[in-house]
């Protein structure tokens, strides 16, 4: 086996048990159930197309806070996550919510093919930070570019704290850790044309659009900004951290 694909193997099982240790140590983790992250929601929800959504795909769904929501807004939903642990949990939710149109797969976006159909809207919020190099995450834009119908739409949102750009002298070429600019930019440089963006002093979210041949290209997306005022403010727990920083930390070694 090639040595590249001996590491992309370690880094998917190291982050296999990072999350599941996450998900065992705290229900969740990532305070998804905050007013900030409820917000945050909220804006995602109001940004997707008032179109019939026949098919969406939920990359990194956790326990499935968000899927619940999303559920009602389409037809078919496929929601997906690294972390079995954070499955069962999210399968509860969904059953308790009688989201009988949600099925639940485990998946490693940097290993594993996304399934075969393809979808109108792909939700892939806080996912990409882990996917390791820049060479990597361009690979990844470029997988959820193709996994989109003509005319589908790709919605992320990231948060701008995790540092994406040169430092410490580290060459963002080696960086195994991407922010909301950094991730923007990977999606931007695929078939995908940014729609609109929501821009907060803390995360920014990007609405993309598979590109038709006959589209007109160049055209500038609608900017929403929101000042420090106007949004709750985040509370960051030690897990927070952890899951963003630390685990990138050790990717980087």
């Amino acid at each position: 086996m090639e040595i590249k694909q001996l590491k992309r193997d370690f880094n998917s099982a190291w982050l296999k048990f990072s999350f599941d240790t996450l998900f065992r140590l705290a229900h969740d983790p990532w305070q998804y159930t905050s007013s900030y992250e409820q917000w945050k929601y909220e804006q995602e929800l109001q940004l997707i197309p008032p179109t019939s959504i026949s098919q969406a795909l939920e990359l990194g769904c956790a326990e499935g806070i968000f899927t619940v929501q999303l559920a009602g807004r389409v037809e078919e939903l496929v929601a997906a996550d690294i972390s079995s642990i954070a499955l069962t949990r999210a399968n509860q939710r969904c059953v308790l919510q009688q989201c009988d149109n949600v099925r639940l797969i485990q998946f490693d976006i940097t290993q594993d093919e996304l399934p075969s159909q393809r979808f109108d809207l792909i939700i892939c919020s806080e996912v990409l930070y882990y996917v390791g190099n820049r060479a990597m995450l361009q690979e990844v834009a470029k997988k959820l570019a193709q996994a989109l119908k003509p005319n589908g739409y790709l919605l992320t949102s990231n948060d701008y704290r995790v540092k994406n750009s040169v430092q410490n002298g580290e060459k963002l070429g080696k960086s195994r850790v991407f922010g909301a600019e950094a991730i923007g930019a990977a999606l931007s440089a695929t078939s995908l044309q940014l729609m609109k963006v929501v821009r907060t002093p803390y995360h920014c979210t990007h609405l993309f659009q598979r590109s038709l041949p006959s589209s007109v290209p160049g055209l500038l997306p609608e900017i929403i900004s929101f000042t420090e005022a106007e949004v709750p403010r985040p509370q960051m727990g030690v897990f927070d951290w952890f899951s963003i920083a630390a685990i990138a930390k050790l990717w980087r070694q």
